[in-house]
């Protein structure tokens, strides 16, 4: 439980701790020390608070140094994650965005302004600005998609759909979602990402259309390779056994017309 503390509430606890372990101990340590002495009891006495305030700042200090180094070595830690996080951004050409649904802002990073056009980090009414650059064709589907995932037990969706940039182009991208929630399973934040792969898919299509004229190429080949071989047996047959069936035909008239050489 302690150690759920904020630094700042352990900071007061201990310097609470020190000071009433000082009223209570101060007084009988200040006797021990005079011996019975007046005169030492009043010189202990009037140095007493300043002893105290001395003690008590080499604590705090020695405190908040603890606190100060763990609070700089968080902060070193949250620095480093960032600087991972925009590498990977830049690395995979993904753009981050924040769409905060009660305030209905969408905050931008660098890379999805740079995806969509964009020159505005934040953007007003920001889910009516979402439905209006999808194209036509993808909304209904897509806004179904995304509703389901407002449910309880839903958080995550991914998609492919066309979107409208600001330069009136239509680009192809993959949107992922994840879905804040609060205790009681109500959205209040959604962390998107977003992937340009026009391209991918242009080079998809390009692919599946050389694949389908090499099957129909290939077809045509193997068509024209059997219309050869049935011209060939044609011309086979009538040139060669047709020939013989002819001769043969003739032998077996003249045995019918000379009997006497059968």
């Amino acid at each position: 439980m302690f150690a759920r503390l904020s630094p700042s509430a352990r900071l007061s606890l201990y310097y609470f701790f020190f000071s009433a372990l000082w009223i209570l101990t101060s007084g009988r340590i200040a006797q021990w020390l005079a011996r019975g002495n007046t005169d030492t009891l009043r010189s202990i006495e009037d140095f007493k608070g300043l002893f105290f305030a001395l003690v008590s700042s080499l604590v705090i200090y020695s405190l908040s140094r603890s606190v100060y180094k763990k609070l700089m070595t968080s902060l070193e830690e949250n620095k480093e994650m960032l600087r991972k996080y925009r590498a990977v951004m830049n690395a995979t050409k993904e753009g981050i965005y924040e769409y905060d649904i009660k305030t209905e802002t969408i905050k931008l990073s660098n890379n999805i302004k740079e995806i969509l056009g964009e020159e505005a980090t934040v953007k007003e009414n920001g889910l009516e600005y979402w439905e209006k650059h999808i194209h036509p064709e993808d909304r209904e589907r897509v806004l179904q998609e995304i509703k389901k995932i407002y449910s309880p037990g839903q958080n995550f969706w991914q998609g492919e759909y066309r979107f409208l940039t600001s330069q009136k182009k239509y680009k192809e991208v993959l949107h992922r979602i994840y879905i804040l929630k609060d205790k009681e399973q109500k959205p209040y934040s959604i962390i998107g990402a977003l992937q340009d792969i026009s391209e991918q898919r242009q080079l998809q299509r390009k692919y599946h259309e050389q694949q389908l004229k090499n099957k129909n190429e290939i077809t045509r080949n193997i068509i024209n390779a059997e219309e050869r071989e049935r011209n060939r047996w044609a011309e086979e047959l009538h040139d060669n056994i047709a020939q013989l069936l002819g001769v043969v035909r003739l032998y077996v008239g003249m045995i019918g017309s000379q009997p006497e050489k059968e």
